[in-house]
């Protein structure tokens, strides 16, 4: 049992840094040259909000864009609240803790659902309204790929915590 609790902590500890790395670097899409562009900034450091309140005034960004961006911070955000659970319950009776790790899983698969359908539909209206592909001078990056990762990672977080809470 410790070697699972120990393995699923561990996915959810890369997890998460897996997923908010992807999340904040600007190589999301390359548009040629010397442009690169993420979910939140661009290469030059230029951040596409500079307050909370500019990111609901946004004009400049299409809708797609948009929920791509808030559907992978939600998914991360609730990567770091299924971390957080564990972290309070941790000390707590082992009936407790496998109801905790059960959450901690739907969290993980809920948080799993949330960054595959924000990449999903960045890769699709990025094909159709950017024109990226995998190769060439419009292509998306390596921060949208290791958002695939993360969302692999974040979805075997979810089986495991899942598997261990049932059999506590």
């Amino acid at each position: 049992m410790a070697i699972v609790i120990g393995t699923g902590s561990f996915l959810l500890f890369f997890s998460l840094a897996v997923n908010v790395v992807a999340l904040m670097v600007p190589y999301w899409y390359s548009t040629g040259g010397s442009k690169n562009y993420g979910l939140w900034g661009t290469c030059t450091c230029d951040w596409y909000y500079k307050s909370a309140d500019d990111a609901f005034k946004d004009t400049r960004r299409a809708d797609w864009f948009k929920a791509s961006q808030w559907l992978y911070a939600a998914g991360v955000a609730l990567m770091g609240m299924a971390l957080f659970m564990l972290f309070i319950v941790a000390c707590c009776s082992e009936k407790v803790y496998a109801k905790a790790m059960t959450a901690a899983g739907a969290l993980m698969l809920i948080a799993a659902v949330l960054v595959a359908v924000s990449i999903v539909v960045f890769g699709v209206k990025g094909h159709d309204d950017l024109g990226l592909n995998i190769d060439g001078r419009n292509r998306f990056d390596w921060g949208m790929w290791m958002g695939v990762a993360g969302f692999g990672i974040a979805l075997c977080t979810a089986i495991v915590f899942l598997i261990q809470g049932s059999r506590i």
